[in-house]
């Protein structure tokens, strides 16, 4: 089944699944098919043929079934009139051909088909007369499998319960083919589509799919260990498979449905129209697909450890050893892993000058590392430590503190007492009724400019504290029960690094502590981007933590920024962004990248 022209492609399970997209189950569906279809097409006269064709604004719908009677087909087209009808548009429905049929003006033109199967018709093919333009809406039946091909990406489409849906075979009443099939993130060979009934899919003409209503199975043709049943896949299966979840741009692009559109090209033309003002917030995810385990995810840092022992100020104060033999195991953890293509694609767009800073609640140094100058930490560096002795304050690299010749602990017992006293004074930072440590001048000379920043961001402690019992929070400002240091501490300095530059403070890893405030300069320098953004990358970050998740809603705030999330699932931002990317970031920002270098928009340096 091979279609000419450059928009997208409606593919339903069923009927019953374009039934009910039209009933509204894919909000702003059918209005974006309208708003981006108004063509210009030329019309051969009903009449004599003597007459002149006309020219009208028009848009054709056609929608091919197979197996189903007439009747069924005649719900599909009165449903297609009543909602075109909320849309304050005529319909003309013609059944099998457009021939003959005159075009007027803000006419709505739908054509449904209905193929039967069989050894007679293997295939099915739309009227050869169609509008070069028209939208093509394919209805599955079940057990179907189907192959489609448009602007050179071909898809394989399954329907049913999965028996039928494996790469490279046949189903139901035809044959397809597993060359060239396109997936997610652009061209990619070997792509098909399980589709469980009920279900949708929407095909760009340039290789990207979303799914509708519910999720869609895509695999690699090549994988034989392709799961048959789309319904119970998972998207933890492989690299070559893939569980997309709805994302509900097809209602949002502001043109439409219209030709040579996708939001990968919409989300291009954003970040090229942006004059430098793009914001990336990012969080663990991206680092997670480098190899970086998450904290809260399955086989994640806190499932392996006590947080509150290894992370917190309490914690450090009472076994700084216990703390520091956890960052060897978490240092050992980073050692080999790379920035990936993810933290390289920011890297670029921040060189052509479209980025202006990236924004992190990672604490892994991959910004850093993958050439990243303008990076705000929010939540601290855990591949760096700062002495905490008063007149020092120096920050290093835990490199060199696990170097061989790096100094640790001490028998002197003079300096064993002013470590004490370190540890001391770091103890009344987090007691109760005690605020967040601030610096007057850098309020006077930062906060002034940033338009009605929310206080609670510049009150807060660390945001690390929102999975802390609600019980231990005073005023807004974590306040953990201390413990009394115990006589285990003695032997605790023999084993905690010292500074490398002053040789009398005890090094602390540089990461925000449960119960420690933000850094509030590092805040304010984010809030600042924030609300100078235009558009704000959310790339890898579940929106759970606070108040880092409050920066993105800030930039739309102070500036009606556009919120592009690139995430492969659904998060607690997902209804505050304009358009949404589904898929890994490493995949899916060099394709974005690509495309906003090379748009007409873009204004690089």
């Amino acid at each position: 089944m091979s279609m000419t022209g450059q928009r997208p492609v409606l593919v339903f399970a069923d009927l019953g699944a374009l039934l009910q997209s039209l009933a509204g189950s894919v909000p702003g569906l059918w209005p974006a098919i309208v708003r981006g279809g108004q063509e210009e097409f030329q019309c051969e006269p009903a009449g004599d043929p003597k007459e002149e064709p006309s020219q009208a604004k028009a848009f054709a719908v056609s929608v091919l079934a197979e197996d189903e009677s007439d009747s069924r087909l005649n719900l599909v087209s009165e449903a297609l009139r009543a909602g075109l009808r909320d849309l304050g548009l005529r319909a003309v429905t013609q059944q099998y051909a457009f021939s003959g049929v005159q075009f007027s003006s803000e006419l709505v033109l739908v054509q449904l088909c209905c193929r039967q199967g069989g050894e007679s018709q293997p295939e099915l093919a739309w009227e050869t007369d169609c509008p070069k333009e028209t939208l093509r809406v394919l209805v599955l039946s079940e057990g179907a499998t189907r192959q489609v091909c448009i602007e050179g990406h071909t898809w394989q489409l399954c329907s049913g319960e999965g028996q039928n849906c494996r790469p490279g075979t046949s189903g139901g009443q035809g044959t397809a083919g597993t060359a060239g099939i396109a997936g997610t993130a652009g061209t990619v060979a070997g792509r098909t589509i399980g589709l469980v009934p009920g279900s949708g899919a929407l095909l760009y003409a340039d290789g990207n799919v979303e799914a509708l209503m519910r999720p869609v199975l895509l695999f690699d043709a090549s994988d034989s260990t392709a799961p048959t049943d789309p319904s119970t896949a998972s998207a933890t299966e492989g690299p070559r498979r893939q569980l997309l979840q709805p994302s509900g741009n097809c209602g949002k692009l502001p043109l439409g449905l219209s030709a040579a559109t996708s939001p990968m090209d919409v989300a291009a033309r954003w970040l090229a129209e942006s004059g430098g003002k793009v914001l990336a917030f990012t969080g663990a995810g991206i680092s997670a697909e480098s190899g970086v385990p998450t904290y809260r995810d399955a086989g994640g840092l806190w499932l392996r450890y006590n947080q509150m022992e290894v992370s917190s100020l309490p914690g450090f104060v009472r076994d700084p050893a216990k703390i520091w033999a956890f960052e060897r195991d978490f240092f050992q953890l980073l050692d080999g892993v790379q920035p990936n293509a993810g933290h390289k694609a920011l890297v670029e767009l921040e060189c052509k000058g479209l980025l202006s800073s990236v924004v992190t609640q990672n604490v892994d140094g991959l910004h850093q590392a993958a050439g990243s100058r303008v990076v705000c930490e929010v939540h601290g560096s855990e591949v760096h430590a700062i002495c905490l002795r008063k007149g020092c304050g120096r920050r290093c690299e835990l490199a060199g503190v696990f170097a061989a010749d790096a100094l640790w602990g001490t028998e002197d017992p003079e300096l064993r007492a002013e470590l004490k006293a370190q540890l001391h004074e770091l103890q009344q930072k987090c007691r109760p009724g005690r605020s967040s440590p601030t610096d007057s001048s850098e309020a006077s000379s930062e906060g002034q400019s940033l338009p009605s920043l929310p206080s609670c961001a510049l009150d807060s402690s660390s945001s690390s504290s929102a999975s802390a019992p609600s019980s231990s929070r005073s005023n807004g400002v974590f306040s953990p029960k201390m413990p009394s240091p115990r006589e285990t501490l003695e032997d605790s300095l023999f084993k905690v690094p010292l500074c490398p530059f002053c040789k009398r403070g005890i090094l602390k890893p540089d990461g925000v502590y449960f119960g420690e405030p933000l850094s509030r300069k590092v805040l304010l320098r984010s809030l600042r981007f924030a609300a100078e953004a235009k558009v704000v990358l959310l790339v890898g970050t579940n929106g759970n933590v606070d108040p880092a998740r409050r920066l993105p809603l800030l930039a739309k705030r102070a500036q009606g920024a556009r919120i592009i999330e690139v995430n492969p699932k659904s998060t607690a931002l997902s209804k505050h962004a304009d358009l949404r990317l589904m898929g890994p970031s490493a995949e899916l920002l060099p394709e974005l990248v690509r495309r906003t270098l090379g748009s007409q928009y873009a204004q690089v340096t």
